[in-house]
């Protein structure tokens, strides 16, 4: 039996708003999501795949020649592949050696990337609030910071439960509306 040892991953997301210019003439605008993809067989004494500050370069890249631009100025492919080839090979070339050594990948999506991986609640008309506070509680979610609700003090919501994150800031009991 061999023993392979562990691959260490993290990413790096970094937005940008750009637009490309179609081939009939007309302008279609994004906010795109460029996504550094690092990897390691060991980590550094630290403890890290890599440092996030190396990573720093293709950051003022990003926000110098893509952000609120057109692609077809910047970039030979303005498809999400073309982009992402475009930011691998310029960051391949420019970043510390420490960080491009381990750089894997860099793709490219159109769309803001997701703050909770969670799944998230379905829709509901109820409002809930911590008395002590003006945070709204929305399906779950904390209108204040956007997060999934959570904290010791749960208002009971039907079959399920809704707890507001404030709670544990003001310690005040909930109320409900509608």
């Amino acid at each position: 039996m061999s023993s392979t040892q562990p691959l260490f991953r993290i990413g790096k997301g970094f937005r940008f708003e750009a637009t490309r210019r179609l081939a009939d003439g007309r302008y279609d605008g994004h906010s795109f999501t460029a996504e550094a993809a690092l990897s390691s067989l060991v980590l550094s004494p630290e403890g890290f795949v890599a440092d996030f500050d190396d990573l720093a370069p293709l950051k003022r890249y990003i926000d110098g020649a893509l952000d609120h631009q057109i692609l077809n100025d910047c970039v030979k492919d303005v498809y999400n592949e073309g982009s992402a080839e475009h930011l691998l090979g310029w960051a391949r070339d420019h970043l510390p050696s420490d960080a491009a050594s381990v750089l894997e990948r860099i793709r490219v999506r159109i769309g803001r990337p997701s703050r909770c991986r969670r799944p998230r609640s379905p829709p509901s008309r109820l409002r809930t609030s911590c008395a002590g506070c003006t945070t709204v509680i929305r399906a779950g979610v904390c209108t204040a910071t956007r997060m999934f609700a959570a904290c010791p003090f749960p208002l009971s919501r039907g079959s399920g439960t809704s707890p507001c994150c404030c709670a544990t800031i003001c310690a005040a009991p909930f109320t409900a509306g509608s």
